[in-house]
């Protein structure tokens, strides 16, 4: 059984330094520039331009999202759990890394949403 969990830490952790950041899900990247040499920025998703319609649809989805009660209730509390396992009740190292891999994933979303809202159309 001792085998089982340490090969079992040894793939997490692997994963972990291979762990996935919000430019792996969607990308800004500067397309061009205006007449007035102005910078055009575009939104990418799986390597692909996304067309404005779409980015202004996200865009309104992230806004709805962050503003509705039962996002806050998720993040707020995620967090605070995450929290109190890593800092109250963690016996183990196992329950600093499973603390830490919850704020990880909360702070990949929050990431991907700043990705999506920072394009200017």
């Amino acid at each position: 059984m001792k085998t089982l969990k340490q090969k079992l830490k040894n793939w997490v952790i692997k994963d972990l330094y291979c762990s996935p950041i919000a430019q792996d899900i969607v990308t800004v990247r500067q397309v061009g520039t205006t007449g007035m040499g102005e910078p055009i920025y575009r939104l990418f998703m799986g390597g692909e331009q996304m067309a404005d319609a779409e980015i202004k649809s996200l865009q309104s989805e992230v806004k709805i999202l962050e503003n509705m009660k039962i996002w806050h209730i998720l993040t707020n509390n995620l967090t605070d759990k995450a929290k109190e396992i890593m800092f109250v009740n963690a016996k183990t190292t196992d329950d600093l890394f499973f603390g830490k891999a919850i704020l990880y994933s909360m702070d990949l979303m929050s990431n991907i949403n700043k990705e999506i809202k920072k394009i200017k159309l």
